[in-house]
């Protein structure tokens, strides 16, 4: 393998990752706020009916949220026996757990550029629905580039598609503002969301 092939391959696996990457960390966020209420819930419910005397809600569940957070203000429900106390210990244990795994996802979720990706992508799709009268290029490689430039310096619109999303992206330095999809150019699918019926034609 030659030093120019180990970058291409290098950049082709960013751009899989980031481009897969997304919809793992969403679902991770979605998994942590279900756990954090169901735990919310079952402590609430703990607090009230498992100490004497039987809690209010409202102090249930404050002590559940302060229990959580581990900020401690103080008790509002009574707790004396050992069980009742271990019930507190694991809400707060628990809490602490999934608190830390909640704020990890978010923090991926804003440091790792997938947010602007995303936005991005919204931008470039939102752009596209407003194209007419534009070319849709097939396939961005060494020929689809070159047709590309043409386009570019005739003030022609165009959309690229082509099935490797990292080739498009190494390449928006060289043509800012670059609308593309990441797909197979022979999907109609595909050429439906480049907007077919409105473009002049097929290139190359």
């Amino acid at each position: 393998m030659t030093s120019s092939q180990r970058p291409s391959r290098a950049r082709r696996s960013l751009g899989k990752i980031r481009h897969n990457q997304l919809p793992r960390i969403l679902v991770r966020i979605n998994v942590a706020i279900g756990i954090l209420a169901f735990l919310i819930l079952t402590a609430t419910l703990g607090f009230r009916y498992l100490t004497e005397p039987v809690a209010d809600w409202s102090d249930a569940l404050y002590m559940t949220l302060i229990t959580i957070t581990t900020v401690g203000y103080g008790e509002m429900v009574k707790i004396d026996s050992f069980g009742e106390r271990i019930f507190a210990g694991l809400v707060a244990l628990g809490g602490f757990g999934i608190l830390t795994f909640l704020f990890t996802s978010l923090s991926v979720f804003f440091l790792e550029g997938d947010l602007d990706y995303t936005l991005r992508r919204r931008r470039m799709e939102k752009q596209i629905r407003k194209l007419h009268h534009h070319y849709i290029v097939c396939g961005f490689g060494r020929v689809g580039r070159n047709v590309a430039h043409e386009l570019s310096q005739t003030n022609r619109h165009f959309v690229a598609i082509d099935i490797e999303e990292a080739r498009m992206e190494e390449n928006l330095d060289k043509f800012p503002g670059l609308l593309y999809l990441n797909g197979d150019a022979s999907d109609e699918d595909k050429l439906d969301a480049a907007y077919i019926e409105e473009a002049r034609g097929l290139l190359p």
